[in-house]
């Protein structure tokens, strides 16, 4: 029959006859659908045979699980999610899984708890049973925690890891008694604390620092007044004013109290031989009895913040400390300080291996500023050569005060380039000049920016900006 369909209509005949071929072909269809079926079947059961050969002849199979983990953890320390990132290796296969199930280091990367009213840095605060496992899992390793906020399911789970501290982040008024309850002996992990409230925790931290012998970084922004002990490294306060009301206190930190009115003459040093990093921010409080009785070897960056105090700078009680503190590498100082013209040479003299000086509204006038320039040059022709190491300085003035002469001549006294003779001092890395008001930046002469414009080009990083 042929398949054209015609218009018209077919015979008793041919009716039966179509009738039959349609049988046929529908016969002809379920067979090829069933064949289509059983080759499907077949595919699928060849191809679970290939995935599941296929792995064990894999170049990663035949890594040991030492090197595995040292790839895992890779994956995971490069990923932003790393918590999804580690969710996902151990979903890969059963062996895979047993290795990042046990190895703590995959459990605590970036991990920070969250203990206030039970919520989870890295989960809903509902998932309180997997935030345990996490916890689990990362033991019996150090945790960075954060405790915040009230009283909470987690944070009293938290509370019981103490031991495990590694860093703590504590802002929470309501939960100082349950820390003040935390024994210092069972804190020999810890290395960083960071409190941020307004109770009063000198009881808790005389305790507390005398059990800690690994604490290298100590944060305290509270009404509180204590000084730390020789264990710190690096501090962080704002005031920093040890409290002399308090019985023993500057016997158990080593410090010597003072108040607002002039303390009798001490000839007592307290040296702090492992305090690496100081920084003070000053609220009208007086830090000269701070210096005159304070010796670290061992201080390499300190920061001074008087932006809202009316702290006088005290020259010789500098000096003095400084010879105290020689290893001084990163200075920072914050205004207003009216430091002299002498007092900024008596200052650069003791400052041998000082690399990076920060001054901001520093000075007490124009003159101090030339002094300070000027100090800083370098001549073949000089026997003291002030600040040999320095390489980066970077000085902001709200008066403008800088005359371009003694600025280029600075500049240059200490920059060569690769090919030039190098002089026995450090050449510049960076030098920038802040001024407060754009007015006074286009106060340079063209020739002056003509200058800086080709020290640029030969590799300096030097800049006159606006005060941001």
């Amino acid at each position: 029959m042929e398949k054209n369909i015609s218009s018209h209509s077919p015979s008793s005949h041919e009716w039966h006859k179509i009738r039959g071929l349609i049988w046929a072909a529908e016969a002809n269809i379920a067979r090829i659908d069933s064949e289509i079926e059983n080759l499907i079947r077949l595919r699928d059961r060849e191809q679970d045979t290939v995935n599941t050969l296929k792995p064990l002849v894999a170049p990663i199979r035949q890594l040991p699980s030492e090197l595995l983990l040292e790839v895992f953890q890779i994956a995971v320390n490069e990923a932003r999610g790393w918590l999804k990132q580690v969710l996902a290796i151990s979903a890969v296969c059963a062996h895979w899984r047993r290795l990042a199930c046990t190895t703590p280091q995959l459990w605590t990367q970036h991990l920070e708890i969250r203990a206030d009213g039970g919520a989870v840095y890295v989960l809903p605060p509902s998932l309180l049973a997997t935030a345990k496992t996490i916890l689990e899992r990362s033991a019996p390793l150090p945790i960075p925690v954060i405790i915040s906020g009230k009283q909470s399911p987690l944070s009293d789970f938290i509370f019981n890891l103490a031991p495990r501290w590694k860093s703590l982040r504590f802002h929470s008024d309501d939960q100082i008694s349950k820390l003040s309850g935390v024994p210092a002996d069972a804190l020999q992990s810890l290395e960083s604390l960071r409190l941020n409230c307004d109770s009063d925790i000198s009881p808790f931290m005389i305790v507390f620092l005398g059990g800690t012998p690994p604490l290298r970084c100590l944060c305290q922004r509270s009404e509180s007044e204590f000084l730390p002990n020789a264990v710190v490294s690096a501090h962080e306060t704002e005031p920093w004013q040890p409290d002399g009301t308090r019985p023993g206190s500057s016997r158990h930190f080593g410090a010597i109290p003072w108040t607002p009115t002039p303390a009798p003459a001490s000839d007592q040093i307290t040296q702090l031989s492992r305090l690496k990093t100081l920084k003070l921010s000053l609220d009208n409080s007086p830090i000269a009895p701070l210096f005159a009785h304070l010796a670290l070897p061992a201080l390499t960056q300190l920061f001074i913040d008087s932006s809202y105090s009316e702290y006088t700078w005290s020259s010789a009680g500098f000096s003095a400390f400084q010879r105290r503190s020689p290893s001084i590498r990163q200075l920072t100082l914050i205004g207003p300080l009216n430091i002299p013209s002498e007092g900024f040479l008596s200052f650069i003299h003791e400052s041998p291996c000082i690399e990076e000086l920060h001054l901001d509204h520093c000075f007490a006038g124009p003159n101090a500023v030339d002094a300070a320039l000027l100090s800083l040059q370098y001549s073949d022709t000089h026997t003291v050569h002030h600040a040999p190491r320095l390489q980066r300085l970077s000085i902001i003035d709200s008066e403008g005060h800088f005359d371009e002469t003694m600025l280029e001549r600075t500049i240059c006294s200490r920059w060569w380039t690769d090919s030039q003779l190098r002089a026995p001092v450090a050449r510049w890395a960076s030098f920038r000049i802040v001024k407060e008001f754009p007015e006074d930046v286009q106060d340079f002469s063209e020739s002056f920016r003509e200058k800086i414009a080709q020290l640029r080009e030969e590799g300096l990083d030097v800049s006159i900006d606006e005060f941001d």
